[in-house]
């Protein structure tokens, strides 16, 4: 049944302080709160070309203004890679891991969650990643190696690179995505 886990949002075990919490996934909500974070201290463009009006040339002043309109209609939407960056900070990664322990656990504060993280060494932080990633449902290859938290993470890692190199032996060497 591998992947059911996954498939059916089940949580998973995540220590921390001196308690054991049921870590869920990730749900659809929690993207809309994370974006919503990423985008709640955009300052307004257009109100920024406006307090430049009087110290610039009139044809850049136009220029800039239509810009800040286009940049203001897409403001309220986070971009992908503004969201893979907030996952990838400190405040990012708390901020999801405490949207993963709500789940089940209601009376958990961000600022207790922030705290208890804030207590750990680097090494420590570093090691609780690992479980974070598989709990968020956001590990490189999902539940598709199964077995525990520590061994998913690292059985997915070797996994991809084995992947990737068989994709590249196949199609004949180091090509490169042209993806963005």
């Amino acid at each position: 049944m591998d992947g059911l886990s996954r498939a059916a949002g089940a949580p998973v075990d995540f220590k921390l302080g001196d308690q054991t919490y049921l870590m869920s996934p990730l749900e659809i909500e929690d993207i809309g709160l994370i974006e919503n974070r990423i985008i709640k201290d955009r300052p307004n463009p257009l109100a920024v070309v406006g307090e430049a009006r009087d110290s610039l040339p009139e044809e850049v002043f136009r220029e800039l203004i239509q810009q800040a309109y286009q940049d203001a209609r897409s403001a309220n939407r986070a971009t992908q890679q503004e969201f893979d960056e907030f996952l990838a900070s400190h405040e990012g990664q708390i901020f999801a891991l405490w949207l993963c322990l709500r789940h089940n656990h209601q009376e958990l504060t961000l600022e207790f969650v922030q705290s208890e993280i804030n207590k750990k060494s680097r090494e420590e932080f570093a090691a609780m990643q690992k479980t974070m990633a598989v709990g968020m449902g956001t590990d490189p290859l999902g539940n598709s190696t199964g077995g525990t938290p520590e061994t998913t993470v690292a059985a997915s890692a070797e996994t991809g690179d084995k992947f990737i190199a068989s994709l590249l032996e196949s199609s004949g060497g180091d090509q490169k995505s042209s993806t963005n």
